[in-house]
């Protein structure tokens, strides 16, 4: 289980499974882990970047205040902080901005 330390607060983190192999006879179903992220009482809900459609996905925390969720060899997934701030800054280009 991995609990995160209270520094915890910049608004993007990533969790990455590192485990990787080249020997072709392991099969990538068994390099997958179990993550369980353990948040303050404060935290309600995270974000994520679903890594295949690039949607937003919003993650409720159970009773315990954790999220557990199954990574496959060599993914990663990108989480913010459910705060209603988009995942990265936009900025508008001029053309935008003067119709506006």
């Amino acid at each position: 289980m991995t609990t995160l330390p209270q520094r915890w607060l910049s608004p993007l983190r990533v969790v990455v499974n590192k485990n990787e192999t080249r020997n072709f006879r392991v099969q990538p179903d068994n390099l997958t882990q179990t993550i369980t992220l353990t948040f303050r009482e404060d935290v309600e809900a995270i974000e994520r970047l679903n890594r295949n459609t690039g949607q937003v996905e919003l993650l409720e925390l159970s009773d315990e205040n954790t999220f557990q969720f199954v990574l496959p060899a060599g993914t990663g997934d990108l989480f913010k902080f459910a705060n209603g701030q988009p995942f990265v800054a936009t900025v508008k280009n001029q053309t935008q901005h003067e119709r506006e």
